[in-house]
Order: structure tokens, then C-alpha cells, then sequence
């Protein structure tokens, strides 16, 4: 019931911002919503000839939020203030599987997100659930930006997106109210992740108890119990004051958090070609200034997190190759699913990025 009230509201919003489109103004024939000045007017402007819907499950001061807003300002600084967004955090149109089901059906334009959510609608976006792929952010970015970024390119198209590339929020942490310094303090450990099997795969061959459950539902699952930690990069557990009920910030390093915004292919291919550049050129450069932003904030979250209470935990090598050889497993199940070429591929750029 709950699902069905909150399609019920999300339509109701979309189809409302559509009532307030002139003539003329409706959904374009790709089906994406061409919105103009009446809706541009909700983000500060009444000149915007192109503004465009974006959708997101994080805050106001999330990392989605920044991402989006960032390249809302390009598009804006570029296009002489004739391109720009109207962002809705909070899953306020809908939560994120609902939110890109819109997208894709043209009623959304772009969904900030973590790949690991987007593998049910592409598929190819499981090879960034391998995990202890890379020692660095640095490698892994190197990696990711090359050939992969092509690969993944006509794999979006066939769900009907337009891929941009990467941006990321560092590498996934783990919190916890058990300390974990070797493979055997992973045995038996509740951890939330998300409603992904590669994920849920990898925390079982750590021998942790992996348990899927929506993001909205972690400060409390922490605080009673039900689990004792959840993973995610560190903007997470900040942002959702995680601190209040976790004890230990454990550096697992264990999944980069592979942050993309993709966009609805049918409405992208309808714009005029200035346009098109001006989105593109847009979107790319915000997944790198994402990244800065990002990289710039690591430090300042973890002052929060032991200023908040919680103790630092380095991981040795010893135990984080250890973690890497218990993912085999995942890796095998990967190849399974997008293919030896994609699998092949990273792990080649990432051994090119490495020398």
C-alpha cells in the first residue's frame, strides 16, 4: 500500500509541474518532460528555454545534490542562463527505483545515483560492484575514465539513457559498533547494504551477515540493533548523523562509490545540437569537480565522525588483500552477468593505471 501511495504521489507531482507548462509546453514526442519558463520560474529563473527535471533519494547537502547543482550551473553559465535544472532531493518525485523508472519512461530527465543502483535497469553496471578492485582512488579513476567509459556508453542505450561517465565519493567505508581489525571480526557482523546480490555475495564471503534495507530505514536499524554497521562513503554516515549510534569508522576501501547522472536518451537526442554540447561538456566536467569536491571533504568527514565519537581503524594490507582474495567469488558471479570483455577490460586498465 505504501508503494502504491508513494507512484500515486510521484505521478501526481510530474503530472502537476505539467499542468503548469503553456501550450505547446508538454512532454516532447521522446517523451521527456520539455519543461519552460513556468517551471524554470521554481528554480529562481523565468528565462530558461531548457530546464530540466532531476530526481534524487540524498539531501540538500548530499553529494547527489552537489553533483546535480554543479552541473545545473555550468549548463546555466554556458548556455547565457538558456539551459538550466530543477532538482528535487529528498525523493520528493519518488525514491530512487521509482525515480529512474521515470527517467526511463521520459518523465524525469536526470537521476544522480551510485552505479550499484542502477544494475536492474543496465546491467553492465554490475562490473563496478567488484570489489578490492584497486588500492587507489586515483588507479581506479584512471581506470574507469578510459576505454570503460566507452563500453558502458551503447550498454545505457539499451535502456534508453545517455551516459555521461563517473564521478565518486571516494571509497565505501565501513561503520560499525563492533570493532573489525581482521577477517575474523567480519564473521557474523549485520551490515546494512543495498538490495544488490553482488553486494549481499561479497559481505557473505567475508563471513559478515549482509542485510538489505532502504537507506531511510539505517539510522534507526543502527540504533536498535538490527545491525551493527552499514557501509558507504563517508558523506553518508555524516550526512545522516551516523556518528549518534556507531562506535567505529573501520577503512575497508572495499568498493569506490561510482556516482553517475545519466540522462533520458530519447530527450537528450531531441535537443539541438548546441544544446547537446552544452549538456554533455556540462555534465562531464561537474563528474570531475564532483570528485574534487569530494576529495577535499574526506578529511573534514572524518573529523566529524571522531569528533562525533568514533574510533579510526586503518585496515593493514595483510587483512585488505586477504578481503580481496575472499572476492573472487564476487568477481566470478560479475563475469556471469556483464561478460568477459567489461570484466577483462577494467581489471587490464586498472593494471595499466597501477605501473
Amino acid at each position: 500500500m505504501k508503494k502504491n501511495l508513494s507512484k500515486a504521489v510521484s505521478l501526481f507531482v510530474v503530472l502537476f509541474m505539467m499542468t503548469l507548462l503553456p501550450a505547446g509546453c508538454g512532454p516532447s514526442q521522446s517523451g521527456g518532460v520539455a519543461t519552460t519558463s513556468a517551471v524554470a520560474a521554481g528554480a529562481g529563473s523565468g528565462t530558461a528555454e531548457y530546464n530540466f527535471i532531476v530526481s534524487h533519494s540524498g539531501t540538500e547537502n548530499s553529494i547527489n545534490q552537489y553533483l546535480a547543482q554543479r552541473a545545473s550551473d555550468l549548463m546555466a553559465e554556458k548556455s547565457g542562463g538558456r539551459v538550466k535544472m530543477t532538482i528535487y532531493p529528498n525523493s520528493q518525485l519518488g525514491k530512487t527505483r521509482e525515480s529512474i523508472e521515470g527517467m526511463i519512461a521520459g518523465n524525469i530527465d536526470f537521476v544522480p545515483y551510485v552505479s550499484a543502483g542502477y544494475v536492474e535497469f543496465v546491467k553492465a553496471c554490475a562490473l563496478f560492484d567488484m570489489p578490492n578492485v584497486a588500492p587507489t582512488l586515483e588507479i581506479m579513476r584512471k581506470a574507469l575514465d578510459g576505454k570503460i567509459t566507452e563500453l558502458m556508453k551503447p550498454e545505457f542505450e539499451k535502456s534508453g539513457l545517455k551516459f555521461f561517465g563517473f564521478s565518486d565519493g571516494g571509497f565505501r567505508q565501513l561503520t560499525s559498533n563492533r570493532a573489525v581489525r581482521s577477517m575474523a571480526d567480519f564473521k557474523g557482523l549485520k551490515v546494512r547494504v543495498m538490495e544488490n546480490k553482488n553486494h549481499i555475495k561479497y559481505w557473505t564471503s567475508l563471513g559478515a551477515n549482509p542485510t538489505p534495507m532502504d537507506y531511510s530505514e539505517v539510522f534507526i536499524g543502527l540504533q536498535q540493533g538490527t545491525i551493527d554497521g552499514q557501509e558507504n562513503p563517508l558523506d553518508c554516515p555524516v550526512d545522516m548523523k551516523f556518528y549518534e549510534v556507531q562506535d567505529y569508522l573501520v577503512y575497508t576501501n572495499h568498493m569506490i562509490f561510482s556516482l553517475i547522472m545519466p540522462m533520458n536518451l530519447n530527450k537528450f537526442n531531441s535537443l539541438p545540437p548546441d544544446i547537446q554540447k552544452i549538456v554533455e561538456e556540462s555534465v562531464t566536467q561537474a563528474n570531475q569537480d564532483t570528485r574534487d569536491w569530494a576529495d577535499g571533504k574526506l578529511k573534514e568527514y572524518e573529523k566529524i565522525l571522531t569528533d562525533g565519537g568514533l574510533e579510526v581503524i586503518e585496515l593493514p594490507d595483510e587483512v585488505l588483500a586477504q578481503m580481496k582474495d575472499a572476492a573472487q567469488s564476487t568477481y566470478d558471479s560479475v563475469r556471469e552477468q556483464v561478460g568477459d570483455e567489461l570484466v577483462n577490460t577494467l581489471l587490464s586498465e586498472v593494471d595499466n593505471a597501477s605501473k
